[in-house]
């Protein structure tokens, strides 16, 4: 199933490209939020685009296991969602806001609206699943 999902993710890329259909100006990599403002200028920049952030913490094991993971992630899918990164330590007041109690944790947010909450290290193939399932609405 996942292979069929693919072809048609390329099969749309490629049909965007054929059209010149212009680019969305997202970032090409993941974004380091360090401040509360970090944030709110992404949302401002890009209101109408998922933003996928990724909570976590230096000292956390997961969290490194799930970085590569991420990474990976934010190369497939960086045309159609801001992926972005928070360390709980460096930005308290976001982890905060959001609740977060364990990392690593994930949201998936658009328009500083919560769509998601994924506590613990993912599964890629669901994670996967999710960000196909929020790009073909």
């Amino acid at each position: 199933m996942i292979d069929e999902e693919l072809e048609e993710i390329k099969r749309k890329k490629a049909e965007k490209m054929m059209s010149g259909e212009v680019s969305n100006n997202l970032p090409d990599s993941i974004v380091h939020l360090r401040t509360p403002q970090d944030y709110d200028n992404l949302v401002k920049k890009h209101p109408d685009t998922e933003i996928i952030i990724d909570f976590g913490a230096e000292w956390c094991g997961p969290c490194k296991m799930y970085e590569p993971i991420f990474k990976k992630l934010q190369k497939e899918y960086k045309d159609d969602f801001i992926f972005a990164k928070i360390d709980v330590d460096e930005n308290p007041v976001m982890a905060r806001k959001y609740a977060i109690t364990g990392v690593p944790t994930t949201l998936i947010l658009k328009n500083n609206e919560l769509k998601d909450k994924i506590v613990g290290l993912m599964n890629p193939g669901n994670m996967k699943q999710k960000l196909n399932q929020l790009k073909n609405k």
